[in-house]
């Protein structure tokens, strides 16, 4: 009866692994952007002099600046920042900017294009891709106005993308303001611009590089203080 009771434990724990090791990212992807297409887009609870943006309560922020911020979405850092050339691009040349989101090096098991409508009612072209680093996963988000990141488990891609696509949707950009302030420091761009994921303008007091270090979760940042570890609720 031992012996028994020991090979289904066995076989449990195999199905568990066989199952994990199945799971179908690029399933969860058009699972989960399709379900926040179809979500209500909410009113902005945060706002910059460059931008507004609608942060769920289960959405933690440990930092906001200008031009971006640091998210925690189910325990993962998410990085945000305007895709300003984009921005600039779009307002100063007439030409399209077509991306392309690639990460050098790394396998991309998920991926799929398509195209969401604003708090606004304007349309916006999207990519969202999942890259395999080995022990966890790199999630990507990149459109016209703005560029997410983070990395995470297989199991929440799918859940972070989703999430990554809600706040998009919710973001208003004051564009005048940007190509005021950026149009003197930004060059042309041409028709086609390469996005790498992880090198790109990064938050103002902050590194998207940092990202790849061992601190997917937020129990595992020793330098963030008590007071910002918190969720912000309100406007800025």
């Amino acid at each position: 009866m031992k012996r028994m009771i020991i090979a289904l434990l066995s076989m449990l724990m195999l199905c568990g692994c066989t199952q994990y090791d199945s799971i179908d990212l690029q399933g969860r992807l058009q699972e989960q952007i399709d379900a926040a297409q179809s979500w209500q887009v909410s009113e902005a609870t945060n706002s910059k002099p460059f931008y507004s943006y609608y942060l769920p309560r289960d959405i933690g922020r440990f930092e906001s600046t200008a031009s971006g911020n640091l998210f925690c979405i189910d325990g993962v850092r998410v990085a945000m920042s305007l895709n300003t050339a984009a921005i600039i691009n779009t307002i100063l040349y007439p030409s399209k900017l077509e991306k392309t989101v690639e990460l050098t090096g790394k396998t991309r098991v998920g991926y799929m294009e398509s195209e969401y409508t604003d708090i606004n009612g304007d349309a916006h072209a999207f990519q969202a891709a999942i890259f395999d680093l080995g022990n966890t996963y790199a999630v990507g988000f990149v459109s016209d106005t703005v560029l997410l990141q983070a990395t995470c488990t297989a199991l929440q891609t799918g859940f972070i993308a989703g999430r990554m696509l809600q706040i998009a949707r919710s973001l208003t950009v004051n564009t005048d303001q940007i190509v005021t302030y950026y149009s003197n420091q930004v060059p042309e761009i041409s028709n086609q611009e390469k996005v790498e994921l992880f090198d790109t303008q990064a938050p103002e007091n902050g590194r998207i590089e940092e990202l790849f270090e061992d601190h997917t979760r937020i129990d595992s940042i020793p330098s963030v203080d008590n007071q910002t570890q918190s969720t912000e609720k309100s406007s800025d």
